[in-house]
């Protein structure tokens, strides 16, 4: 029974001292726990006490990210473009209002006389567009005009500043209109000119030119 007594003695002095080392002063630095194993005299007593275990990949990827905060991906933001919206264009005509406002801008050779539409080719992907006037119940010599209408299907003026006869349209593509007039040379009948010319009315990109000139004996002197 003595020798019991101390043993049992013996282990609890030992453990009163690890508990004192263990409750040291909170200023100084703390080691990294580790394991106690304290042995007596028979019946012999172990304790351990397990340090804690640290996952260093763990702790790399909880701090990953570039702005140190916390981990994981980051969408990219969506992509965005300073691309103009499409225009959308094709067959339109100009409005009834705006029509009739080009044509009753061009005066007729005389209170006998009236303009009635042509062929046209009304388009808002072109520059400019053109419409024909011919003279109503004409004949083939009777005066025309050609109007001309940019791509908002505006009235921008005429071909030419006066009205003339055997005007035809021959070629139209997105900025020009290609037009051809015939006139007389000598005594041939009305209805069968010899004389032939071409002009083009041009888009230039603020306004439109004519490419070309035309004979006096097209326009008679009058433009």
């Amino acid at each position: 029974m003595t020798i019991v007594t101390r043993t049992a003695t013996a282990i609890l002095g030992v453990c009163a001292i690890a508990s004192l080392a263990a409750c040291g002063s909170d200023d100084a630095t703390t080691a990294t726990p580790s394991t106690v194993t304290v042995t007596a005299s028979s019946p012999s007593t172990t304790t351990s006490v397990d340090a804690p275990e640290t996952d260093v990949a763990d702790t790399a990827q909880s701090g990953s990210g570039s702005d140190g905060g916390s981990g994981g991906d980051v969408a990219a933001p969506a992509p965005t473009s300073n691309r103009a919206p499409l225009r959308l264009c094709g067959t339109t005509n100009p409005a009834p209002a705006e029509l009739d406002r080009a044509i009753a801008s061009v005066p007729t050779d005389g209170p006998g006389y009236r303009w009635v539409t042509g062929a046209a080719n009304f388009d808002s992907c072109n520059d400019i567009s053109y419409m024909e006037l011919d003279t109503q119940g004409a004949t083939v010599s009777s005066p025309q005009q050609l109007l001309i209408f940019n791509r908002d299907m505006r009235f921008i003026g005429t071909g030419i500043k006066c009205n003339v006869g055997y005007q035809e349209v021959i070629g139209a593509s997105r900025d020009r209109i290609t037009v051809r007039y015939r006139y007389l040379t000598g005594d041939e009948p009305l209805a069968a000119p010899q004389g032939s010319t071409q002009v083009t009315f041009r888009w230039n990109g603020s306004r439109v030119v004519m490419d070309g000139s035309l004979p006096r004996a097209v326009t008679n002197g009058k433009c």
